[in-house]
């Protein structure tokens, strides 16, 4: 019974996201990149991506600095944009101050990440705007309902103000399409936070406390 218990569970964990698939992205470094120690609302610390390309293909290096096989394509036509924002300081300044400018009302674009492994995510899109709480953004994930972001930096992260995080399910080959939607004066684009869903990653502790069960 321990014999096929484990062998499900590794069958099932084979599917679920790898280490490799954790990554974190900080758009603009005018106000520098947070430290490793810093996990923003994801509560991912490690190493951050610091993209100071505004088009193009960028390769990703996942938590631990190594490469991570995924990479974002960055539409054309945004530049990178700053804004010392009093209430931020230290990762939050570095995280939320600097971004790339996605243009006014109505403009729109989709950040396609490739190269994730197949399973489970949460994408943290950090959509915040530095220089107005009237500022407003929208963001989706893979045709998910769109959800909105911006207002008065309250001194922490907060979901609907900073960021947005989206549930997701990758397939073997299928991208991570990020769009964005500026809703009123100028949206920015501060970062993005890719996590193996809670789930997944307690699939991969079963699969490996079963082996160990299996070795007694």
């Amino acid at each position: 019974m321990r014999l096929a218990l484990g062998a499900a569970v590794v069958a099932l964990a084979g599917t679920a996201a790898s280490a490799s698939s954790l990554i974190n992205m900080d758009f603009g470094t005018q106000f520098g990149t947070p430290g490793a120690g810093h996990g923003a609302a994801a509560a991912q610390p490690g190493i951050w991506n610091a993209i100071t390309a505004t088009t193009g293909s960028v390769a990703l290096n996942d938590i631990a600095g190594a490469p991570s096989g995924a990479s974002i394509a960055l539409p054309a036509g945004n530049f990178a944009f700053s804004f010392n924002n009093a209430g931020t300081s230290g990762d939050f300044e570095a995280l939320l101050d600097d971004g790339l400018d996605l243009g006014g009302t109505g403009a729109t674009d989709t950040f396609v990440v490739t190269g994730l492994a197949a399973g489970n995510y949460q994408v943290y899109v950090y959509a915040w705007a530095p220089d107005s709480a009237t500022f407003i953004a929208s963001t989706s994930v893979n045709g998910s309902a769109p959800a909105n972001s911006g207002g008065a930096f309250g001194g922490n992260y907060a979901a609907g103000v900073t960021h947005n995080v989206f549930n997701v399910t990758l397939t073997a080959g299928q991208p991570l399409n990020i769009t964005t939607t500026t809703i009123s004066g100028f949206s920015t684009l501060n970062g993005i936070q890719i996590v193996p869903s809670p789930g997944a990653m307690a699939l991969l502790g079963m699969g490996g406390l079963a082996a160990a069960r299996r070795r007694r």
